[in-house]
Parts: structure tokens; C-alpha cells; sequence
């Protein structure tokens, strides 16, 4: 009788939970040690980013430290977690962009939801102990609201608000993190020892960017909550209404907080892989080369000087039928036929046009736009 008195105890904890957060625990057994530890770095990488960003303003000493602390927590939960993606929009956006495999999708959203219930709930707790304020999250507002919009028109400016920051959001991850540098690996600070080196200043230089944005975006977009991450939505959505498997999401709460950041998530994918495709790289959106009819720029925006160019199209991964390209010498009939290139050490000449070209240079074939002439027909070196 006591064994059964306990079973009962124990599953009727069990279904106190939703199965959001039960089932992929229940499910962690049938995984493979990889895919194990996939599930583990996921889920405590997004409980300690719920509780380093969701505890300004509540846990903090005052509201004056809530943005400083904010941004502080996005650089320390991405640091400390070595850079998990705690957003189900990020994953399946890299997803989209052939980054992660559809088994790694699904074990991280997994994990990523999860977690997110299980922190709320922690959270909670550990509030209620030491007096402290509990954490809030994203909601939907109701049909009465501060602004008096109808219900429509709520829903409406939640999903464009949402639309909005997702799409800018991972527009400010692919420049900051994939686009730009802006320290050497290394960085010593002047007048101090050697054990002031600073090792890859770089990293957080761009985290802290990119906190800021993640902060100015909840600033400026502030219809729904606002959430720019679907698994939050959801695990608050249901620890604030019991989390007992009789909570069910509408249509609504799937619309704003999946469907919309999802969204501008893929159209921020999209305008990435059409610059990227622009200057000449094989980039791909669902395995889809978008804008690969786009007329190639001669120097992207983000290249550094001296780094090399592909003015012809041509670029890591692009393979492509080679033309080669002939150059009419200053001093020949337009009509005549063009100089030959010589590759090898000496000078090929015709006409009087002279044109030199070392062997560590290029090779006939690969288009010659990298080469430049001058006014009698000779190669600036």
C-alpha cells in the first residue's frame, strides 16, 4: 500500500507538468551519447540564459542597473555556454541555411523548451524563498488594453513587432558575427605586463553589440511582450497558467510568437544569402541559391583592403564555365586580334604592347580582371 501511495505521488507530480516539458526528459534515454550531449549543453545553456537576462529589474537592486545587467547576462550566458542558440528562430534558421541537421533541430528545440519550463518554474521557487520579485515574460496583451485598439488590431501590431525584431535580429547576428572584425586575436594593453593580454578581444566585442541590439530591439518593439524568441513565449505562456497538460496555445499565441519571428528570421536568411551570392560565394537558402542572377559587385562592404576579390563571379565554391578575357592593347587596330598572354617569366610581346605575368599571379582561364593596364599597354605592378 505505502509503494503504491508513493507510484501515485510521483505521477500525479508528473502530470502537474506539461508535457513540453515531460515528454523530451522522458525521451532522453532513446538518444545516442552525441545527441545526449547536444541535449544537455542546449538545455542548461538556456536556463542560465533565462536566469542572467530575466533577472534585471527583479532580482537586481534597483531599476537603474536593469539595461547594464541585461547586457552583461546575453554576454556571459553565451560565453559560459560557448555559444548555444537558445532560440528555436535561430535554429531553424540555420537550418534553412544548411548549418544544422533536421535530427539537431529537434533535439535543440526539445531541449530549448524544456528548459525554458523548468527554469520559469525554478525561478518561481527560488523567488517565493528569498522574497524576491518573479520573473515575468513576453504576453499578448488583452482585448482591453492602454492604447484602446481592438483585439484585431492587438494581434496585428504584436505580429509586424515580432515580424520586425526577428528579422533584425538575425540581420545584426549575421553582420556582427559573420561579417565584421574589429580586433586582432590577441590584444596587449599598453604599459602592462604580458598577463594582461587580452585573448580574442574580438568575441566580445561583437557579443556586446549584439546585446545591445537584442536590447534595443525589446525597446522599440514592445507589442508583444515582447519575446524575438518563440520558446519563451510559450514556456511562460504555460507556467503562468498551471502547466498542467489541460493548457492548450491558440492560434494567436502560435501566429506571434512562432510564425512571425520564424518569418523575419527566413527574410533576414534570404537577404544574406543574396549579398553573399552577390559577391561571388555559394550560399544557399534551402538549398536554393537565391540571387544568383544578381550582378557582382567588385568589392563587398564588409572586405577588408587587400583581401581578395572575385570581380568575375568566382568565389570558394562557385563553379563556373572560365572565359577568358582578352585586352586590346593601346597601340592595335580595334579590330586586330588581341595580345597573347604568356605565362611564363618572360615578356610576351606584339605589336608594341608588352604585357608581364609571373606564374604566381594566375593562369590563363580563370578570367583576367584581376589584372590592370595602363595607358601604353603595360602591366602596373
Amino acid at each position: 500500500m505505502l509503494l503504491i501511495t508513493f507510484l501515485l505521488t510521483l505521477c500525479n507530480f508528473l502530470t502537474s507538468f506539461s508535457l513540453l516539458f515531460t515528454l523530451p526528459l522522458l525521451s532522453y534515454s532513446l538518444l545516442t551519447p552525441s545527441q545526449r550531449k547536444t541535449y544537455r549543453h542546449e538545455f542548461l545553456s538556456t536556463s542560465l540564459m533565462i536566469f542572467l537576462t530575466f533577472s534585471p529589474g527583479k532580482w537586481s537592486p534597483s531599476d537603474y542597473t536593469q539595461i547594464g545587467w541585461h547586457v552583461v547576462g546575453v554576454v556571459l550566458s553565451d560565453w559560459i555556454s560557448g555559444g548555444a542558440q537558445v532560440n528555436p528562430m535561430v535554429t531553424v534558421v540555420m537550418y534553412c541555411l544548411r548549418k544544422e541537421t533536421f535530427e539537431n533541430v529537434l533535439i535543440k528545440i526539445t531541449a530549448q523548451l524544456s528548459s525554458g519550463y523548468f527554469t520559469f518554474l525554478l525561478s518561481a521557487h527560488t523567488s517565493d524563498y528569498f522574497n524576491l520579485t518573479r520573473f515575468g515574460g513576453p504576453e499578448i496583451p488583452e482585448e482591453k488594453n492602454p492604447l484602446g485598439l481592438n483585439k484585431e488590431r492587438v494581434y496585428e501590431d504584436c505580429f509586424w513587432d515580432e515580424f520586425g525584431s526577428g528579422m533584425l535580429l538575425l540581420l545584426a547576428i549575421f553582420i556582427l558575427n559573420w561579417e565584421l572584425k574589429f580586433a586582432p586575436p590577441t590584444y596587449k594593453i599598453p604599459h602592462l605586463p604580458p598577463f594582461f593580454t587580452l585573448a580574442n578581444p574580438n568575441y566580445f566585442i561583437k557579443q556586446t553589440l549584439t546585446a545591445v541590439t537584442i536590447r534595443l530591439l525589446i525597446i522599440s518593439f514592445p507589442s508583444a511582450g515582447p519575446s524575438i524568441n518563440p520558446m519563451l513565449g510559450t514556456t511562460y505562456y504555460l507556467f503562468k497558467n498551471g502547466g498542467s497538460q489541460n493548457v492548450t496555445l491558440s492560434g494567436t499565441h502560435l501566429l506571434v510568437y512562432w510564425v512571425a519571428p520564424i518569418l523575419g528570421g527566413c527574410v533576414a536568411a534570404i537577404l544574406y544569402v543574396m549579398y553573399k551570392n552577390g559577391g561571388g560565394y555559394d550560399e544557399r537558402f534551402l538549398g536554393w541559391r537565391v540571387g544568383d542572377g544578381m550582378p557582382r559587385r567588385k568589392k563587398g562592404l564588409f572586405e577588408k583592403k587587400g583581401q581578395k576579390t572575385y570581380p568575375s563571379g568566382e568565389g570558394p565554391g562557385v563553379k563556373r564555365v572560365q572565359h577568358e578575357e582578352k585586352k586590346i592593347t593601346a597601340e592595335e587596330p580595334p579590330n586586330t586580334p588581341a595580345s597573347p598572354v604568356s605565362t611564363s617569366d618572360d615578356d610576351a610581346t606584339k605589336g608594341s604592347g608588352k604585357v608581364s605575368v609571373k606564374k604566381s599571379e594566375g593562369k590563363p582561364g580563370l578570367g583576367l580582371g584581376w589584372m590592370k593596364f595602363n595607358k601604353k599597354g603595360e602591366k602596373e605592378e
